[in-house]
């Protein structure tokens, strides 16, 4: 895999990193269920699923901020990412809640995990945090139509607060 060298990618592979050196989380979602959409696998998403490809976790790009010139000589950008959940289990408590609270726990590791992070050799993650949750019972999920297989598909929205000096910025 390509080394990343734009912050979004560094800190999308670092969310990766948080959750997978956990193992609250590996032992609960099994290596090809992890759905990573930046690495050599050109498309993770599967076309068939069966049951055992659940439980699926995915995080997903969801937009990011700029703010140009926020003070005299420094720039923001906030990036939002979801982390995705299809459980598989129609039962709250044998995958959905487990898993969430497994990834919760991972994140608690940010500080030491993402305000490291750094580009052109500076340090740029100034926050980040979970803003929102949701849950959901259906077969239908960011992975398309399950086939029938009913279960509780869950989500978090986290937010990452990068700073960097807007003459860095310039081309």
């Amino acid at each position: 895999m390509a080394v990343s060298t734009d912050p979004f990618s560094i800190v999308y592979d670092a969310l990766w990193q948080m959750v997978e050196d956990y193992s609250g989380f590996t032992d609960l979602v099994n290596v090809g269920n992890r759905l990573r959409f930046a690495s050599d696998i050109r498309d993770p998403l599967k076309r068939e699923t069966l049951t055992n490809d659940f439980p699926a976790v995915g995080i997903l790009a969801n937009g990011h901020f700029p703010h140009l010139q926020r003070t005299s000589n420094s720039s923001t950008v906030t990036s939002r990412f979801i982390f995705m959940l299809v459980s598989g289990e129609q039962q709250l408590d044998r995958a959905l809640y487990p898993i969430t609270w497994e990834m919760l726990r991972a994140m608690t590791k940010w500080a030491t995990r993402l305000q490291a992070l750094t580009w052109e050799t500076k340090t740029f993650v100034t926050l980040a945090k979970p803003i929102d949750s949701s849950e959901i019972f259906t077969e239908d999920t960011f992975l398309g139509s399950t086939k029938g297989i009913l279960g509780w598909s869950g989500r978090w929205d986290y937010e990452v607060e990068m700073q960097f000096l807007t003459a860095d910025l310039n081309p």
